[in-house]
């Protein structure tokens, strides 16, 4: 079978990663598209999170030591619900669960304890150490440490079909986005909102009667 194809679309490192589960909020058509340590290896080489040396040699390593790498994908698949959870109730102001609150915590505090500043060519940037199996855990954290208090947080939108629930960083000049892919979720919408005119046409209902706002 093909691998899988990533893709990052969102704006953030975070909200990428959180996209990893493909039609999140369907009862029956979600996938988890992270479900080895070596798809997050995947994912972060995909994404430019971690170079394809670095992902090699976590990759090694790795085989080394499942059971370290079972530890950090379980880890981070924790982390990436919870972030999610939060974000969403954040979007829909309800309250965040203080136990989703508590393992983003414990995930960020590590990743700043092993981030360190580094030269390179465009100048000093903060790199984690690209030798323990928990790097791209690390980065992800840090990434939402910086989105979540940051004003570019009110950009943040979760995607206007139902069943997707992927979210990304409304970069548009009017914020007036509303899918994350057009032409998957948009003419999605688009095919669902003319199946249910259409059957209520076939039923002699006006829509206005019985249609909802999306």
């Amino acid at each position: 079978m093909d691998r899988h194809v990533f893709e990052f679309l969102a704006g953030r490192v975070c909200l990428d990663f959180i996209n990893t589960v493909s039609w999140r909020e369907s009862e029956t058509a979600a996938v988890e598209r992270l479900t080895s340590y070596s798809e997050i290896l995947a994912w972060a080489a995909a994404g430019g999170v971690l170079d394809r040396q670095a992902a090699r040699r976590l990759r090694a390593r790795a085989l080394r030591h499942p059971k370290e790498a079972e530890a950090a994908h379980t880890d981070a698949v924790r982390f990436r619900d919870a972030l999610y959870r939060t974000i969403c109730a954040e979007l829909e102001g309800a309250a965040s669960d203080p136990a989703d609150l508590a393992k983003m915590n414990a995930r960020i505090s590590e990743a700043a304890a092993f981030r360190r500043l580094v030269p390179s060519e465009a100048g000093f940037v903060w790199r984690c150490d690209e030798s323990n199996l928990r790097a791209p855990l690390w980065t992800i954290a840090l990434s939402a440490a910086d989105l979540l208090p940051s004003p570019g947080f009110a950009r943040v939108r979760r995607c206007g079909l139902e069943d997707c629930g992927w979210l990304f960083l409304d970069t548009s000049k009017n914020k007036t986005r509303r899918w994350c892919r057009m032409e998957i979720c948009g003419n999605r919408h688009k095919a669902q909102r003319f199946y249910e005119k259409k059957k209520l046409r076939d039923r002699g209902t006006p829509p206005s009667q019985t249609t909802r706002p999306h």
